[in-house]
């Protein structure tokens, strides 16, 4: 912001201004008198920088000595941080400038700003200047503020030939801080053992992942998903179980054919999970059980899909997909686990757990005819809307009714 206050033309300007200011309610008025030249107040590290006596070639007017103090402000508006220069001087040329610096908690620098404001007068006398700038923060708690306030007089005068006089160049500065109130801070985690658990839902604070929050509502009844029996390729799930035997259980699965053994990061436990294919069931009473597929950006590196299974809750099942465009080969493979789980532990796990799906699934691996059942179900995830998924937060969510599995 540039001020300039020029009662005739030739009042002399020697100072440039430059930066944007608001109104800020610790803002000084400008004030002028005639009477003495002396400061508002007392000085702060005012420095002398000149020759102070004014020269003898200078009207009565201008036979004044200078004088300057300045105070810094600054303090918070909401998310926003600001800073003031506050200036009184005796002399007709002030200059006001502020620096403010912003820092979180970790000392790292979050924003940075500065403001400075000149204003020339025609005869010496006492005035005030303020310079202000704000900072626009991203948060409301946890940051600390610094103001660095310094000021300048000195008086001019242009003679009868044209020649400009200055003298009584003094220079003084201040400083002041503030700090938000400290960030609350998340209760400490539940030491896991072994491999912690992944994913915001995964989280050691929050082992149960299923919520008691209603389930999204649909104006439909949920499509049913009941597993085809054909499949050219019969296999499974090998798992490794990590955290056996806690509450925070979760199991990393590769699908293998029946003729294929191989399997990564062998040497822990593996539960298998055969196909249910050949004859695997569950009773679902007169409500059948859903699974909710929910897209997620908190998978695993390399996964699938992640299964979530809860004792309690809506949400018992849960399914965690990477995209909308979850395909359908994919969903076959998934839901395959789930069945089986479904058969060997029932509606209701004996404990919580978290089955990472693990490897690729081409097209080419499953049936024709299982792909086309499918991608009914991956149609409409591709049009899923947000909905709340209590922990899992508001995402695009699907729900799925699984229907009895029976043998042949």
């Amino acid at each position: 912001m540039k001020v300039w206050k020029l009662a005739v033309l030739w009042a002399p300007i020697v100072v440039a201004a430059c930066s944007d200011a608001i109104t800020i309610p610790a803002s000084s008025p400008k004030s002028a008198g005639t009477s003495i030249i002396s400061p508002d107040g007392p000085a702060h590290r005012s420095v002398s920088a000149g020759g102070q006596a004014p020269p003898a070639s200078v009207p009565p007017e201008y036979q004044k000595y200078t004088s300057i103090s300045v105070r810094a402000d600054a303090g918070f508006i909401g998310q926003t941080a600001y800073g003031q220069a506050l200036v009184s001087y005796g002399g007709n040329n002030g200059q006001a400038t502020v620096d403010l610096v912003a820092r979180n908690a970790q000392g790292t620098t979050v924003g940075t700003n500065t403001s400075t404001t000149a204003e020339s007068h025609v005869f010496p006398s006492n005035y005030s200047v303020t310079a202000s700038t704000t900072i626009l923060l991203t948060a409301a708690c946890g940051i600390t503020i610094n103001a660095s306030a310094s000021g300048k007089v000195f008086d001019t005068f242009l003679s009868a030939n044209q020649s400009m006089l200055t003298w009584g160049n003094q220079t003084g500065g201040d400083t002041k801080g503030a700090a938000q109130p400290a960030c609350p801070t998340a209760p400490p985690p539940t030491v896991c053992t072994a491999t912690s658990r992944f994913g915001p839902s995964f989280d050691c604070t929050t082992p149960g992942g299923g919520s008691g929050s209603t389930p999204p509502s649909t104006t439909t009844p949920p499509p049913t998903y009941v597993p085809p029996y054909y499949s050219p390729k019969p296999g499974q799930y090998v798992c490794i179980v990590h955290n056996q035997g806690t509450d925070y259980e979760w199991r990393e699965c590769w699908w293998v054919e029946n003729n294929d053994t191989r399997i990564a990061n062998g040497g822990a436990a593996r539960p298998s999970f055969g196909a249910v294919a050949n004859g695997a069931s569950f009773t679902s009473g007169n409500k059948l059980p859903s699974v909710f597929v929910v897209v997620s950006d908190q998978l695993p590196v390399g996964a699938m899909a992640v299964l979530d299974r809860h004792k309690q809750g809506p949400y018992k099942n849960v399914l965690l997909v990477p995209s909308m465009n979850f395909r359908p080969a994919e969903l076959v493979r998934a839901m395959r686990y789930l069945y089986a789980t479904l058969a060997a532990e029932g509606e209701t796990p004996p404990k919580e757990f978290t089955a990472q799906l693990n490897g690729t699934v081409s097209d080419s691996d499953v049936s024709p005819a299982e792909r086309d059942y499918a991608a009914t179900f991956t149609a409409l995830l591709s049009k899923a809307k947000n909905g709340n998924v209590g922990t899992y937060g508001t995402r695009p969510v699907l729900e799925i009714q699984l229907g009895e599995a029976k043998s042949k």
